[in-house]
């Protein structure tokens, strides 16, 4: 991992954490000094679902060197597109109804889309956890450091990273009712109505996401996973936020 305006930091991996939805989650150990486990957050195009298709009639967009290297080289012109304009693009037409050079544009124009997703993603995650820094080692985890990803083969990017502290913890899927104290529904309620009033709302509280720490007795709530964040951009005006 190479830091922000930092040297370069090891880690080995010790678990990935399944399935693979957006992010790649890892349970690492740095390969010189502490803490002895952390968590490693990736944002990386390459593995996000959306390139596998949940309805069958739809196409899938498989990873390919090719493709993201196209992508990347094209991206100083197509950061001229927005968002909108180039969904647009996308959908006009039907990827089996192109030619063979207009679907080469397509499988560009959607390799540029899961790109700008992620980004997102990360700078979602990222923000949040900066604004939220007075909560960090509390109700949401420490934020230890940001960075690129250096992948082990050929890529054209570097996808972005955070390293968490790890928690050990069980979710609310899996967590006996019993041990959700009143205490712990308070602060976790209490941390959820504030985060707005720092520019944060985490718009993703499933259960996943709504962990207990310790697992056997546990005594606070942690939040996970701010990638589908929303945050307030500064031209917001209190009634638009």
């Amino acid at each position: 991992l190479r830091v922000d305006d930092g040297p370069e930091v090891s880690f080995t991996v010790c678990k990935l954490s399944t399935p693979v939805t957006k992010s790649i989650v890892v349970l690492a150990n740095p390969d010189v000094g502490d803490p002895k486990q952390v968590v490693i957050k990736i944002f990386d195009p390459r593995y996000l679902n959306d390139r596998i298709p949940e309805i069958s009639s739809d196409r899938p967009y498989p990873w390919n060197f090719a493709n993201e290297q196209a992508a990347a080289m094209g991206r100083p012109q197509n950061s001229k597109l927005s968002d909108d304009e180039l969904c647009r693009m996308m959908c006009s037409d039907s990827p089996d109804d192109l030619s063979e050079e207009e679907l080469a544009t397509h499988n560009l124009l959607s390799e540029e889309d899961f790109y700008r997703f992620m980004m997102k993603s990360y700078d979602s995650e990222l923000t949040a956890y900066e604004r939220l820094k007075d909560f960090q080692g509390s109700v949401i985890p420490h934020l230890i450091m940001a960075g690129q990803f250096i992948p082990p083969d050929e890529r054209a990017i570097q996808p972005p990273a955070l390293v968490l502290e790890y928690v050990p913890s069980v979710n609310l899927g899996d967590v006996s009712l019993d041990a959700i104290t009143p205490a712990i529904r308070a602060q976790l309620l209490s941390a959820i109505e504030i985060f707005p009033l720092h520019g944060v709302v985490h718009n993703d509280l499933t259960l996943n996401n709504i962990h207990f720490t310790p697992p056997e007795q546990p005594v606070r709530g942690v939040l996970f996973d701010f990638g589908s964040a929303i945050i307030r951009r500064e031209d917001h005006t209190e009634e638009e936020w």
